[in-house]
């Protein structure tokens, strides 16, 4: 039994060393809401440019295991706003030929000038392996908004590698 605990423990080291960062930042205009409500947007086409990481990196698309989300923040452009009309956010990934998954979601966001999702462990390999995707954001507030707000959207996926011989 202790011999397998340094063999896994390298094995966990050799998973982190497989995966690449592939970070995103897209803007959005949450329009101005009467009362409290829910809304749905969706962002213009995002290029993943995916191709050409590859090509850097020399890897083939047939060692991507898979694709995740890791992180994916909100920021407000105006930095003298808050966040607080939000109630819950859900996110959606589109493409084409395919159903939305839902791929992080923030509940009860409160005063916050930078929120922070909850990401939901989805492999999303067939949306960013194309050309192009989409973000619906479905946004639930808890208060009227007066004034469209424009926001921030970084996000990063990671592209996780099969480790030959394992």
């Amino acid at each position: 039994m202790l011999i397998l605990v340094p063999f896994l423990s390298s094995c966990d080291a050799l998973s982190e060393l497989t995966k690449i960062p592939l970070p995103f930042e897209q803007s959005i205009t949450i329009p101005a809401i009467p009362a409290a409500g829910s809304t749905s947007i969706e962002t213009p086409d995002i290029e993943t440019g995916i191709d050409s990481v590859l090509n850097e990196a020399g890897i083939s698309t047939d060692l991507i295991e898979g694709i995740t989300l890791s992180k994916m923040e909100f920021a407000l452009s105006s930095s003298s706003d808050d966040l607080s009309f939000l109630d819950d956010v859900d996110i959606y990934i589109s493409t084409s030929g395919k159903d939305d998954v839902k791929i992080a979601t923030a509940t009860n966001v409160g005063d916050v000038s930078t929120l922070k999702f909850t990401v939901l462990d989805v492999d999303i390999k067939d949306f960013i392996m194309g050309d192009k995707f989409k973000l619906k954001v479905d946004i639930k507030t808890d208060e009227a908004l007066l004034a469209q707000k424009e926001v921030d959207i970084k996000m990063e996926f990671i592209l996780d590698l099969k480790v030959m011989g394992l």
